[in-house]
Order: C-alpha cells, then structure tokens, then sequence
C-alpha cells in the first residue's frame, strides 16, 4: 500500500480490457473506494465486477471552470443560427450523425453542422487519426458540414455559445459524457442516445431516444 486510503478513480466503463483484474477480489485488495463518474457505472461495476455498495462513490463532472468567464455573453438559442455541434470523438456516433445529416438539411436547408472530432486528444497524431478514421472524415464533405478538429478550451466554450443543439446519436456507452456537460453550460440543447450515463448528465437539459441511433 502506498497509503493508508487508496481510492480508484476512474471514468473507464466496466468492460475496458485494462479494468479486467478488478473483478479479482485478491487483485484489488489494496483499494478501499471505487469513485466513478454515474449512477450508470456504479451499477455496472457492482453488477460485473462485484463491487459491494459500501465501495462505490459516485463523483460526476461538470464544465471546465476556464469556460465560466465566457457566459456573460451567452444568447438564448432562439437568437442563434440552426447550427449543429458534434463534440466526441469519431467513433461515438459521428458516422450516423453524418448519414442522417443530408435528412435534416433537407427537412431545414439553412442547418449547419460544426464537427469537433479527432483523436488528437488521446495523443494520436494528426496523420494516424486521419489514416485510422478517413472513412468517417471524407464523409464530412457534404454541403453544411465544418469538420474542425479539437480546438482550445476557451475556443470551443466560445463556439458552443453560437450554438443551438449538441447532436450526439452516440452508441458507446458514456460512463458520463462532459461533452453533454459543456454544451448544456453553453446553452446548447442535448439530442442523444438514451444509452449509459447519458440520461442522467443530460436531464432535463435535452432529448435522450431509446434504441439503436442506426
């Protein structure tokens, strides 16, 4: 032990290959608390890894405080433009949301859509996350879509504040999902997946469709 509490502290859901020993109660005899990011993971770690209730401590997240100096200038989405934000990386969802994009262009020709997607924020590089997921990004090239990449705290805070609707047809399953925090403190409307935690972080702060968001 290297202290006499130790607390795991993870937003990694239950089936990640690296949590695996966590189930093996001799493996994990030197944790005393598990905190974790939702009511959602709580309940699969203690279903999947047998995790007692006593163990369990539910921390959820909220928005990066370096983004409350830009509020002041929040508009209400009724006086914004039609305009659509992705905010995850590209394999939570944004290979549907670019199929069923041309679908809402129609039904609304002014919509646009503001893709913030890479992999750079797990430390890939540029070349290898446009290598990995080109077939994704090529489909971003249709009328009303910016794919911009991962931009700066402050400069996505400010972005979302022009905003009017997080569109999030996610099907990985969010221990949490900050991204629905961060539009949600921008203003910004949640159109998601009721899948994982997503129900709970969203609230009554936007729309959460059951079944497959193919």
């Amino acid at each position: 032990r290297f202290a006499p509490l130790q607390v795991f502290w993870t937003l990694d859901a239950f089936d990640q290959t690296f949590l695996a020993n966590v189930a093996d109660r001799q493996a994990r005899a030197a944790i005393d608390f598990f905190m974790v990011g939702s009511d959602w993971q709580a309940a699969t770690f203690r279903e999947h890894h047998a995790i007692p209730d006593w163990q369990l401590v539910v921390m959820r997240q909220g928005a990066a405080a370096s983004s409350a100096s830009t509020t002041a200038s929040r508009r209400p989405a009724s006086a914004r433009a039609r305009k659509l934000v992705y905010l995850s990386t590209p394999f939570r969802g944004l290979d549907v949301l670019l199929d069923l994009f041309p679908r809402i262009r129609a039904a609304c020709p002014d919509a646009e859509l503001d893709v913030f997607s890479s992999m750079q924020v797990y430390g890939v590089s540029q070349a290898d996350d446009r290598a990995q997921f080109a077939a994704i990004y090529d489909r971003a090239r249709q009328p009303g879509v910016t794919l911009v990449g991962s931009v700066p705290q402050l400069e996505l805070a400010r972005r979302l504040q022009g905003a009017r609707v997080l569109a999030y047809p996610n099907h990985y399953a969010e221990t949490f999902c900050i991204a629905a925090a961060e539009a949600q403190a921008a203003g910004c409307a949640v159109v998601t997946s009721a899948l994982g935690a997503l129900p709970e972080t969203v609230g009554a702060g936007g729309v959460c469709i059951p079944g497959s968001p193919g």
